[in-house]
């Protein structure tokens, strides 16, 4: 099993190694556990984990300002699966307090506070700090700390309660990222506490107790120390739904990581093929016939080269039982919008067929099960198509660099269609990419921003061919990809992005 830690700023460096280490193995009393201490958690990590059924999870700390902040599906679809997930100081305690009906545990006064209501605001547990190289310095004050410094000393008669009141709201006027200590008491003077109190609330702030980290450590204790395991939370009252949303997390979650590239996701193979790949058009029609035609037979099927194949029968079968088809129909008007113009004077059932192989696999289908990639791994063009995409992935890693203020969203369309219309030598773009899979040619640009650039800045890479890598592994049974598919070389340099 294995314990995961999403911890920053409210623990300090020799903890969070010291939690990575030996001594914490020995002290849970289980050898067999393993530790990872990772850097604060935000969107879309938590489905990279690969965590199991018996795994826990700790979120101490979290991202939400420079990348989009752990999403709660996320948690749920952890639990659902099993994993023992735990929360505490900061995005854990917020997480926890939503979420504790689920299963989810929290620790510590933080997360108790937020859980009854006594604390609402999201930004009390907000700082803004440094990296990891940098320790994770705080460059501001958590307002949570603040109000427990203060709520304390009042009780303690250090300050009168109106003070207190006074100097929490003018923090929490204050945006997180200018609360500093220095901008909480000038907020208060000019809120009109005097000289001698703010002599005093300063004090008690410069010595208050960190409440993040004594509830992080808390969480830690339960998590780690002793060997101390929660038991389950008893029968399960809900039942997870899947999304689409939550099928697009867990597809982008899929892959695997690289030193120089960074992580190179597993949905992004195909996609570059269905972008780049010199003859993905005839893959892509093969291998979606021969899906849809072993769904109506469970003998396989094996397409070949020939126009009219015997599987094309068992395919039209298969539209007619979905209803796309009228019984005995081998047509219909509504599958034409998919066919490209020269297409539209094929006989009826080819006609179909071609629409079909394109209509039934939009992308978000795909997102299931996606039988295109699954046919690329059984050959080797899964492995050439991932070393292309590497090396678009390292290419614009370097370009991020070198332009750091570039976006990828703000290329311009008509430059990535005028591109790729030369690149296939194709004046009809509106069909060249319907025959890849796209029901539109900005369908086509979303997915090719991702590789224009690269595409652009390589004209000497030479074209990316299925069938050649197909070769080595087995029989290519589609047809040969039409001249005109292959690219131009060399792609003008001096085109603007």
């Amino acid at each position: 099993m294995t314990v995961f830690l999403f911890v920053g700023p409210s623990l300090p460096r020799e903890v969070r190694e010291r939690c990575a280490g030996q001594a914490v193995l020995q002290a849970m009393g289980q050898a067999g556990e393993h530790v990872e201490v990772l850097p604060p958690v935000a969107a879309g990590d938590l489905p990279r984990l690969g965590a199991r059924s018996g795994d826990t999870v700790g979120i101490v700390d979290g991202l939400f300002h420079r990348r989009p902040a752990v999403r709660h599906k996320e948690i749920l679809d952890l639990l659902d699966s099993g994993v023992r997930v735990h929360g505490a100081a900061r995005m854990g305690a917020l997480r926890a307090a939503e979420l504790t009906a689920y299963g989810m545990t929290g620790h510590g006064r933080i997360f108790a506070d937020y859980h009854r209501g006594a604390i609402t605001a999201d930004d009390e547990v907000a700082l803004l700090h440094g990296t990891e190289a940098e320790d994770y310095q705080s460059f501001t004050e958590a307002l949570v700390n603040v109000r427990y410094a203060l709520a304390d000393a009042a009780a303690r008669g250090l300050l009168p309660a109106r003070v207190a009141d006074a100097v929490l709201a003018a923090g929490a006027r204050l945006p997180f990222v200018e609360r500093t200590r220095a901008a909480i008491l000038a907020a208060a003077a000019r809120g009109g506490i005097g000289e001698t109190e703010l002599a005093t609330v300063d004090e008690v702030l410069s010595c208050a107790p960190d409440a993040k980290r004594t509830d992080a450590l808390a969480l830690l204790e339960s998590v780690l120390g002793s060997g101390v395991r929660p038991e389950g939370g008893g029968e399960r009252t809900w039942r997870l739904r899947e999304t689409l949303h939550l099928r697009q997390w867990r597809s982008a979650a899929r892959g695997s990581h690289d030193p120089a590239a960074g992580w190179v996701p597993e949905e992004q193979i195909h996609r570059l093929a269905q972008v780049l790949a010199a003859d993905y058009p005839a893959f892509r029609e093969r291998v979606a016939m021969r899906r849809l035609a072993a769904q109506h037979t469970a003998v396989p099927v094996r397409m070949t080269a020939s126009a009219d194949l015997p599987p094309v029968a068992d395919l039209l079968e298969r539209l007619r039982f979905l209803g796309l088809l009228a019984p005995g129909a081998d047509a219909d008007p509504g599958l034409d919008r998919w066919c490209t113009a020269a297409e539209r004077e094929l006989p009826d059932r080819v006609r179909t067929a071609k629409a079909a192989a394109r209509a039934l696999f939009p992308h978000h289908a795909l997102l299931w099960h996606d039988p295109f990639l699954d046919e690329l791994k059984t050959t080797g063009a899964h492995l050439m198509v991932r070393e292309r995409l590497v090396s678009c992935l390292r290419f614009h890693r370097t370009l991020r660099r070198q332009r750091p203020t570039l976006q990828l969203a703000r290329l311009r369309t008509e430059n990535i269609l005028a591109h790729f219309a030369q690149r296939w030598d194709r004046d009809d773009l509106e069909d060249a990419v319907l025959e890849r899979g796209f029901a539109t040619a900005e369908d086509f640009v979303t997915s090719a921003r991702s590789f224009y650039l690269y595409d652009k800045a390589h004209p000497g890479a030479g074209p990316l061919v299925l069938q050649a890598a197909a070769a080595d592994d087995g029989p290519w049974t589609g047809s040969r990809p039409p001249q005109h598919l292959l690219p131009k070389n060399p792609v003008p340099k001096d085109s603007a992005p």
